[in-house]
């Protein structure tokens, strides 16, 4: 037979708590996600829109959708930094 390969254990540290309050991507990624997500919104809503409500109007609510999308990210973001500051 073979010799037997030892498993190295880990230590434990009882310090280390897991880190729940660490973001789960990096803030340029996340700006990142939330541009594609925005862009490909508006596009989407645009072709949704120039049909039924002409290309300014539609032009207008689709770019109004858009915005939107980053003004939940800015109140968020401004709320979570706040929050982290107490």
């Amino acid at each position: 037979m073979g010799r037997r390969k030892e498993k190295k254990q880990g230590t434990y540290e009882p310090d280390k708590k897991p880190g729940f309050s660490d973001p789960w991507i990096g803030k340029r990624t996340g700006l990142i996600v939330v541009a594609v997500v925005s862009v490909a919104l508006v596009a989407f809503l645009a072709y949704r829109f120039i049909p039924a409500l002409g290309l300014v109007e539609g032009l207008l609510w689709s770019l109004g959708f858009g915005a939107s999308i980053w003004v939940v990210f800015g109140g968020f973001y401004a709320f979570n930094k706040y929050i982290r500051k107490l």
